[in-house]
């Protein structure tokens, strides 16, 4: 396959593409400089840990064919109203990057710069078996661009830490990412178990991972359940931890 070919890609490899071409420090390093080849082959050899195989030029092809499409939907839909609107793939995304509308975490930001922070938002993952008692608890904190998918969230962990792993399917009606394994603990139709996760103002999500944001400071637990109904021994949320 030659360098400029187009290349195929999947819904994972452009979250982590993302993630990666989102960070304060590639975004800093692009505005740096007109050379950026190195820069892309930094985000193909990240690509390359996760198993994904791009060169750095399909990747900066990907990211700029991305940016033309945010770019005229955003044209778009800005000057339209809520009829007619132009849909774009990782609009979100490519929004909290490339965006210059004002935002509820700019005076957020500006504090975070003035303190010497990245401007990125820090976020605490949890994950709980509440099936199990003998499972290991997972927590860690990570940091990814303001208004990041949960889902994006995951590809970060897993990107910083080899020992967490996770796997989710896509559902085209949700448009969304459902988690079907985290650290090897598996959903079972038959055994009717599921991840639900939930966030730190104990605030439960039956979405798919793609469709909520996360915010400098949020807490985002998982936890393995069943279907059943909630019980009155059911664990309390210790997303406050």
């Amino acid at each position: 396959m030659a360098a400029t070919e187009v290349a195929s890609w999947c819904m994972e490899e452009v979250r982590l593409l993302l993630s990666q071409y989102g960070s304060r420090e590639t975004q800093t390093k692009l505005k740096g400089t007109y050379r950026n080849h190195e820069i892309y082959q930094d985000i193909s050899a990240g690509l390359a840990l996760r198993g994904y195989s791009k060169t750095a030029s399909q990747c900066r092809m990907k990211v700029k064919n991305m940016k033309c499409r945010y770019r005229k939907a955003k044209e778009h839909n800005d000057k339209g109203g809520s009829q007619d609107r132009v849909f774009c793939p990782f609009f979100k995304e490519l929004d909290a990057i490339h965006g210059n509308r004002p935002r509820p975490l700019e005076e957020e930001d500006v504090t975070l710069a003035s303190q010497g922070g990245t401007g990125l938002a820090t976020v605490t993952l949890k994950v709980r078996n509440d099936l199990d008692p003998a499972f290991q608890p997972y927590r860690a904190s990570m940091s990814v661009p303001p208004r990041s998918s949960v889902y994006t969230l995951l590809l970060q962990a897993s990107a910083d830490d080899p020992d967490f792993t996770f796997q989710a399917e896509y559902y085209g009606y949700l448009s969304s990412h459902m988690i079907t394994s985290i650290n090897g603990v598996k959903v079972s139709e038959a055994e009717r178990t599921f991840w639900r996760f939930e966030n730190k103002k104990k605030v439960k999500f039956d979405r798919g991972v793609d469709l909520i944001g996360v915010f400098d400071g949020d807490v985002i637990m998982f936890r393995f359940k069943h279907y059943d109904p909630t019980s009155p021994d059911d664990p309390a949320s210790d997303c406050d931890d």
